[in-house]
């Protein structure tokens, strides 16, 4: 079993901080958050997300999960 943390373990922190955090810690895996604002956001580019899984790998973590915040405001 592979242990991930929620990124929001890390409050006030980017996720490449929270990342290596994570990592020092001893968990394999971060679960980022997509929310309406962010890092990771319903406007991020390709670019953007290359850039959050470039760090993940940088920081030798596995993305485990994405966290959709997002659409939590708009239910059906």
């Amino acid at each position: 079993m592979k242990k991930s943390i929620n990124i929001w373990s890390f409050i006030g922190k980017t996720n490449k901080e929270a990342m290596k955090l994570a990592k020092d810690a001893g968990f394999e895996g971060v679960e980022v958050a997509l929310d309406e604002v962010g890092e990771i956001s319903l406007s991020s580019t390709a670019e953007d997300l290359q850039r959050i899984k470039k760090q993940a790998a940088d920081a030798g973590i596995r993305l485990a999960e994405i966290v959709d915040v997002a659409t939590v405001s708009c239910p059906l």
